[in-house]
């Protein structure tokens, strides 16, 4: 007569190990999509503060130079120091005369400003960040007047209106690229885009 081999009986801290075993397996991966998640939205927030900051300065800068032909020059400078690092993902920056919306020209945004109350800077501009002469005529006080080819030439800072009388609102885009750091909501680069718009200092720069 043969004897049935006897089946061993597993101990219940065995079965507590493979149990936590298995659960490990199933948090394990959630846990990771809950962490990556956590980093990608952060990342983003504070881009988007740091892009939020940058339109503020720019305006405030814009909005107390006025008329002084360097405006724009050192309104872009404030926004690029903003970004301390990361100046090379700056993709736009528009300086505009707002309309009684706080918008700008529709012109302003597409890129054919031509004849539009804005200045479009780019990647091109912002390579001559040190070249006060490339931006308006410098060439002494009181720093009006902008010459052909300088980059603040389409709208003129000592065209902007700066009298107490009357209420003038400047306001500046700024449009910055971010990419994408886990992957975890795809690849690529999304844009973040912030406005502020501030009234001209009565007589400011002049």
């Amino acid at each position: 007569m043969m004897r049935r081999p006897m089946l061993r009986r597993r101990r219940p801290q065995e079965r507590e190990r493979g149990a936590i075993l298995v659960e490990f397996v199933i948090v394990i991966p959630l846990f990771m999509v809950i962490v990556l998640g956590i980093f990608e939205i952060g990342k983003a927030w504070e881009s988007n503060q740091t892009v939020v900051q940058a339109a503020r300065s720019g305006a405030r800068t814009v909005s107390q130079l006025g008329q002084h032909s360097q405006a724009d020059h050192q309104a872009v400078q404030a926004i690029m120091a903003t970004f301390g690092n990361d100046q090379g993902d700056v993709q736009r920056i528009v300086i505009f005369e707002a309309d009684a919306n706080g918008d700008a020209p529709s012109g302003c945004l597409t890129g054919s400003a031509a004849g539009a109350a804005c200045n479009v800077y780019g990647p091109g501009e912002f390579a001559d960040i040190g070249d006060d002469s490339a931006w308006a005529d410098d060439s002494g006080p009181p720093f009006w007047g902008c010459s052909g080819g300088d980059h603040s030439d389409n709208w003129c800072p000592s065209a902007r209106n700066n009298q107490q009388r009357t209420a003038v609102y400047i306001g500046v885009r700024v449009e910055f690229v971010e990419q994408y750091q886990t992957g975890f909501f795809g690849g690529g680069t999304y844009t973040l885009t912030e406005t502020t718009v501030m009234r001209i200092e009565p007589d400011a720069g002049s």
